[in-house]
């Protein structure tokens, strides 16, 4: 993008100096806030999580909770992709993952998936 961090909100729109085929000029319009322009990536302030150590416990109970802030309000319908630096062997518990994109927060929770009996 030509103009990269760039933020402005009510840019006007100016039109002048139109003329029609008689030779009359036009008279000068101005549309006034048309438009916002944001080229401003966002940030994440901060990563949090609920538990330093996980536990089968944690897991089973509460759930192990991912929260990350934004700088700004994002798409709620797109979900960020969050990855761990390490490999997290799997147990034998079958887990279930929870995402909750709010306007400048997104959630994920990792927890124990119910299995109903018969």
């Amino acid at each position: 993008m030509i103009y990269a961090n760039v933020e402005q909100a009510d840019v006007d729109i100016q039109v002048s100096g139109a003329q029609d085929v008689a030779g009359n000029t036009q008279i000068a319009y101005t549309e006034t806030a048309a438009f916002d322009i944001d080229t401003v990536a966002p940030t994440v302030t901060s990563v949090s999580v609920n538990d330093a150590t996980i536990t089968d416990a944690d897991v089973a109970v509460d759930g192990f909770l991912v929260t990350v802030d934004f700088s700004e309000a994002m798409d709620t319908l797109v979900n960020p992709t969050i990855t761990f630096n390490r490999i997290i062997k799997a147990t034998q518990k079958k887990i279930r993952a929870e995402d909750t994109m709010k306007q400048k927060q997104y959630m994920k929770k990792f927890q124990e998936k119910s299995i109903p009996s018969f």
